[in-house]
């Protein structure tokens, strides 16, 4: 995997606390695919840093908001949490 600069590393830091709470969720890996450029940066796919990350939702439409709430749970976050990021 590519390593940030060093001023991305608490970016980085989030990007992997957040992937590390999803991934810790068996009912969320259920609906859950990682794809995008953060994924391929990770499987060494990609020689450049990516700093969000993508996924594909697979469900019906009756289940989107139990994923959703589930999520929003699972990762507990407030905005100022991501104040304090930038």
């Amino acid at each position: 995997m590519l390593l940030p600069h060093p001023r991305d590393a608490v970016h980085k830091a989030w990007l992997c606390r957040i992937l590390t709470a999803l991934a810790d969720d068996i009912e969320l890996l259920k609906f859950l695919r990682f794809k995008g450029g953060t994924c391929a940066a990770m499987l060494d796919y990609l020689d450049r840093f990516s700093v969000d990350l993508d996924f594909d939702l697979e469900g019906t439409k009756n289940q989107f908001a139990a994923i959703r709430k589930r999520l929003e749970r699972r990762l507990k976050l407030k905005r100022s949490c991501f104040w304090r990021m930038n």
